[in-house]
């Protein structure tokens, strides 16, 4: 078996607008029904290294690139943060 998963990175790639600087992956105007179907993904897919991390967990969380608070279906910061809640 490898070694275990240290640090993890979370990509949000939706951004109000593209900042002609960002040089990351990231997409302006997407609908708001793309933003959630995207959250949902991720969502499913963070849960699903619960198990291991209990066993090995990470020594950092980086989460980089477009604008998070888009990731709440209306937009507001209490709905996304509890969104990215692992624990």
């Amino acid at each position: 078996m490898g070694e275990a998963v240290k640090n993890l990175y979370v990509h949000f790639p939706f951004c109000r607008g593209k900042c002609t600087y960002c040089a990351l992956y990231s997409k302006a105007g997407v609908s708001p029904a793309d933003r959630e179907a995207y959250v949902n993904s991720l969502t499913r897919s963070i849960s699903s290294l619960i198990p291991p991390l209990l066993e090995h967990p990470l020594r950092g969380l980086a989460s980089l690139g477009g604008y998070p608070r888009l990731a709440a279906p209306s937009g507001s910061a209490s709905r996304s943060g509890d969104r990215f809640c692992l624990f």
